[in-house]
């Protein structure tokens, strides 16, 4: 066998049962010591998350609820500019108008409700 081997097993062997029965009192004493919470102040704990829970909710629910109601308004307004724009159009059939010096807009993959995106002031 080799020593090595014989030295790990005499220290497994010595190992297993080092720790049955023993206890060091300096740490009975400070497990003992620290008092138990109390249930008014569990109750008062559970109460403080559970408020900042509600606010952290519900501020991430408006958040959403404003994006989706601002993508809406958006698309309908596109939509009846565009309306207004064909009916113009039909109406006019001569008139050239260019779009770009209308509204100065860009299309965006980036934007999740597929509205145009202002470029800025056109000039």
């Amino acid at each position: 066998m080799n020593i090595g081997l014989v030295g790990l097993c005499h220290i497994i062997s010595f190992c297993r049962g080092w720790l049955i029965g023993r206890h060091d009192p300096k740490c009975l004493k400070t497990s003992t010591s620290a008092p138990a919470p109390t249930d008014s102040y569990v109750q008062e704990l559970t109460k403080k998350i559970r408020q900042e829970v509600a606010v952290e909710v519900e501020a991430k629910v408006n958040q959403k609820v404003c994006a989706e109601v601002d993508g809406k308004i958006n698309r309908k307004v596109q939509d009846n500019l565009t309306l207004a724009l064909k009916k113009l159009a039909e109406a006019n059939p001569t008139l050239n108008v260019d779009i770009g010096e209308i509204c100065a807009t860009i299309s965006s993959d980036t934007v999740g409700d597929g509205t145009p995106m202002t470029n800025g002031p056109s000039s």
